[in-house]
């Protein structure tokens, strides 16, 4: 563990910032406080959903900060903030009390090679440093973009998108995890093939939702 100097030293030599506001962060950290804390989440009350999923929960709107990690995270090379976004899924599963093991949307070859990193694979990761369960189930295929589309057709463009890895061995009850939430078309498809492996109840958790609130 490094010292107070060396900290300091590395600080002043290569200070690090906050790549959504810009403030000045400790080498350790990956946004400010302020970012990191902007939200008191996670959302409440009653989001619609449909089955096959049996329930859906979200750490905030698809907005303002949340927003641009999300999308600085994807698009600007900066995998590290797969930390901050695990801290907001942290706290959504901690507020609903969701001990159930955990996977996650995959992500699809052209994604992969795009970014060069698995987006939900890495939030999964830090999930598991944490102390949860956190399984790979899913592979995918590449599909049209789903930017633009209503969702019905959604709904059509990711069906067949995932396969179940082989050899992998399904609990009873599973969380499914993605980063954004817009008509369920995605999860919904992650949960009719995992229930049709054998997964009795499984539930999706986003670090955002698009949309107004419903109740």
């Amino acid at each position: 563990m490094l010292d107070f100097s060396i900290a300091n030293i590395i600080d002043f030599l290569f200070p690090r910032f906050c790549p959504v506001c810009g403030k000045k962060v400790e080498y350790r950290e990956v946004i400010c406080e302020s970012c990191l804390n902007a939200f008191e989440g996670p959302l409440t009350g009653t989001f619609s959903f449909r089955p096959p999923l049996d329930g859906v929960y979200h750490f905030w709107w698809y907005e303002d900060v949340v927003e641009r990690v999300i999308k600085i995270y994807k698009y600007s090379d900066r995998p590290s903030l797969a930390r901050v976004l695990a801290i907001w899924i942290d706290r959504t599963l901690r507020y609903y009390s969701l001990n159930l093991p955990i996977t996650y949307v995959a992500t699809t070859p052209g994604a992969f090679k795009e970014r060069g990193f698995d987006t939900m694979k890495m939030i999964g990761d830090k999930l598991k440093k944490m102390g949860y369960t956190v399984l790979e189930t899913l592979t995918a295929k590449d599909v049209p973009s789903q930017a633009g589309l209503n969702r019905s057709e959604r709904l059509k463009n990711v069906r067949g998108k995932f396969q179940l890895l082989k050899h992998v061995k399904l609990p009873r009850e599973l969380i499914i995890m993605d980063d954004v939430y817009t008509t369920g078309a995605t999860l919904e498809e992650c949960a009719r093939l995992l229930k049709s492996c054998g997964v009795r109840r499984v539930i999706g958790v986003t670090v955002a939702r698009t949309g107004a609130p419903e109740s």
